[in-house]
């Protein structure tokens, strides 16, 4: 399991059609939820998702796209690519199941998630 602390700022970004949109820190996950039973609110949003969990019909699942970064080219120099999206960028195809790649990645993909910014207070006088 991975566990991490720099992920301080979560936000459900919209539901429908059996998923859930998350924001966590700035990276948008796409992934099943199966008590989300109603139609999305927000179709235009879901394509910013960095990355799309698909079940598989024999269990579990996979990562569909993590989007392309130049910290994370030499670790998926091998893993397949593709446009998840018309008018997105090339994203990289993750199998989430290939634990010693993903032991490899989460810490980079921390390194370079940005830390939330302090949200700006407001007084009312």
């Amino acid at each position: 399991m991975f566990i991490t602390n720099r992920f301080c700022e979560y936000q459900v970004l919209d539901t429908g059609d059996g998923m859930k949109l998350e924001n966590w820190n700035g990276v948008i996950l796409a992934r099943p939820d199966p008590q989300v039973i109603w139609k999305k609110s927000f179709p235009q949003l879901w394509k910013k998702a960095d990355a799309v969990y698909t079940r598989s019909s024999s269990g579990g699942g996979s990562w569909d796209f993590v989007k392309k970064l130049p910290e994370t080219d030499a670790l998926l120099a091998h893993a397949p690519s593709g446009i998840p999206y018309e008018g997105a960028k090339p994203h990289y195809m993750l199998d989430i199941e290939n634990r010693e790649l993903l032991d490899r990645l989460m810490p980079v993909l921390e390194a370079i998630t940005p830390l939330p910014r302090k949200k700006k207070s407001t007084s009312r006088s």
